[in-house]
């Protein structure tokens, strides 16, 4: 159940809410790559934020270790790409490895039931539907957003 949550805070940290002010910054500095996660640590701090305030804690850690290995992955990818010409190749292996993260983290809860009260809120936050809306929308505007920075 809290997969497509987590997943959904990394397509928002990584590409929605990444600029190429932002990218450029990652390659001059780690302090770029700070931020970058700093905005993932938000983001997935606020998609699970639900969670939180009926009790889940453990997720803080979640969040947490997926945010420190994001850093060292990103630096990771950051250093093979300017050593080598192709951008594609470190992009994909970049993102492969960060759903391979989420994926562990989700396994170290998968155990754990997470239910949320009864409420008309959390009726919609939980639907399926809404999950899936907001999926779509969130990959609609990635590929947007990845055409327009090829095009940059």
């Amino acid at each position: 159940m809290i997969l497509p949550y987590i997943i959904v805070a990394h397509l928002i940290g990584d590409f929605l809410l990444q600029p190429k002010n932002l990218v450029d910054w990652k390659i001059r500095s780690k302090w770029g790559t700070f931020v970058h996660v700093l905005i993932h640590a938000v983001v997935g701090f606020a998609i699970i934020s639900p969670f939180l305030m009926n009790g889940y804690y453990q997720l803080i850690y979640i969040v947490l270790g997926v945010n420190f290995l994001h850093f060292w992955i990103d630096e990771a990818k950051i250093n093979y790409a300017l050593s080598h010409d192709s951008k594609a190749k470190p992009f994909i292996i970049d993102q492969l490895l960060h759903f391979i993260v989420l994926i562990i983290a989700y396994l170290t809860v998968l155990n754990i039931e997470f239910p949320l009260p009864q409420t008309q809120f959390y009726e919609i936050y939980t639907a399926p539907k809404t999950i899936t809306i907001t999926l779509v929308v969130i990959l609609v505007a990635t590929v947007l957003n990845v055409l327009r920075f090829k095009k940059n």
